[in-house]
C-alpha cells in the first residue's frame, strides 16, 4: 500500500449554529469541527465511512473565524497490521488567504465496517 495525499479547501459557513454559543460575541470555530472536516475529506475522497479512532499531536495554532477560508493537506498512510481500511492521517489546515498555519495533527481513522465489526 501507498500513501494518499489529499488537498481541499472550504469556507467556514458564518451561519453555523456552532457559532451563537463558542464563544458569543467572538465566534471561532471548535477545534473538533477541524478534525470532523479531516475525517469528511477523506470519507469523500475515498468514498467511504470512517470514525475517528484516535488523535494525536494536536495544535491549535490560531483561531478559525466565521468565513475562513481553510486549506487542508492531508497524507494517508494505510496502517497495514489490519484486515481493513484504517489510516493514520497526518494534516495541516492553512489560512487559505496567507498560508499561516490554523492547527495541525494526526488521525487515526477506522472504516465503519471495520468498527461495527468490533462492537458487535
Amino acid at each position: 500500500m501507498h500513501d494518499i495525499q489529499i488537498s481541499q479547501s472550504y469556507t467556514i459557513d458564518p451561519t453555523l449554529e456552532v457559532f451563537k454559543g463558542h464563544f458569543p460575541g467572538a465566534p471561532i470555530l471548535p477545534g473538533v469541527l477541524i478534525l470532523a472536516l479531516v475525517k469528511a475529506t477523506v470519507a469523500e475522497q475515498l468514498n467511504q465511512s470512517f470514525n475517528i479512532n484516535g488523535v494525536s499531536n494536536q495544535k491549535f495554532l490560531q483561531p478559525v473565524l466565521p468565513g475562513s477560508e481553510v486549506k487542508l493537506e492531508l497524507k494517508l498512510k494505510p496502517l497495514e497490521s489490519t484486515d481493513s481500511d484504517q489510516y493514520n492521517v497526518s494534516y495541516k489546515a492553512f489560512n487559505a488567504k496567507d498560508s499561516s498555519l490554523f492547527a495541525k495533527g494526526r488521525v487515526i481513522l477506522n472504516s465503519k465496517s471495520q468498527t461495527d465489526e468490533l462492537a458487535a
